[in-house]
């Protein structure tokens, strides 16, 4: 977290709005169909690419799987989200507001991150969105970490970002093309390459897990 209590305010108040609202108005009024795409991925029934998309669906499924021992299976299910819904965005909001710590001051990180949070309920296009969400963070995690020049810990986004959306292999792009320089850099081709090695071993793993035949569930 950061050593400024405002900006890790700011976070969690951002956190909490933003999952709220997507919690209130969009998973509740949707929750037949989030519900059906939930169990399809569990089951592994979904058609791509939504069968690869991992990390969401499954720690979800173990709060779902606790409450509905307790309380009715859509008050569960909408509580599970309703938790997991803070995580991600509290996760993506941090790892913004570290981005923005790269160029601003702790003010300028607060106005940016408050900034930033008006819009994401306005980008919100469906009712399965916390994948892109868990990527954005990821991504702004990556950024952060490619202009502070920590790279090794790309090898881990990179890799359990694969288990999320695939759509993480761009962040070895914007690594490498992310300089004109790193065209001539020895050290940048032999990290592009291994985080691309990366890439392909969770793919591998995803696919090993669950098969490469679209389901037809949906």
């Amino acid at each position: 977290m950061f050593k400024n209590t405002k900006v890790n305010f700011a976070i969690l108040f951002t956190a909490l709005v933003v999952s709220y609202y997507v919690t209130l108005r969009v998973d509740a009024p949707n929750y037949e169909d989030k519900y059906k795409r939930h169990t399809s991925i569990i089951n592994n029934t979904v058609e791509y690419p939504y069968k690869y998309r991992l990390i969401n669906p499954y720690i979800a499924n173990i709060y779902f799987t606790v409450f509905k021992s307790f309380v009715s299976e859509k008050t569960a299910f909408l509580t599970a989200y309703t938790i997991h819904n803070f995580a991600v965005f509290l996760f993506m909001f941090f790892a913004a507001a570290k981005l923005f710590s790269v160029w601003f001051n702790d003010t300028g990180t607060i106005v940016s991150l408050l900034l930033f949070a008006l819009i994401v309920p306005i980008s919100l296009t469906g009712y399965d969105t916390l994948g892109d969400i868990t990527t954005a963070g990821l991504m702004a995690l990556g950024f952060y970490f490619i202009n502070t020049d920590k790279i090794k810990y790309l090898y881990p986004i990179v890799f359990i970002g694969a288990f999320n959306e695939l759509q993480i292999i761009i962040l070895i792009l914007f690594y490498f093309f992310g300089k004109r320089g790193n065209f001539k850099d020895k050290k940048v081709w032999l990290n592009a390459v291994l985080l691309t090695v990366t890439f392909v071993i969770a793919y591998v793993i995803i696919y090993l897990l669950r098969g490469g035949s679209a389901g037809n569930d949906e």
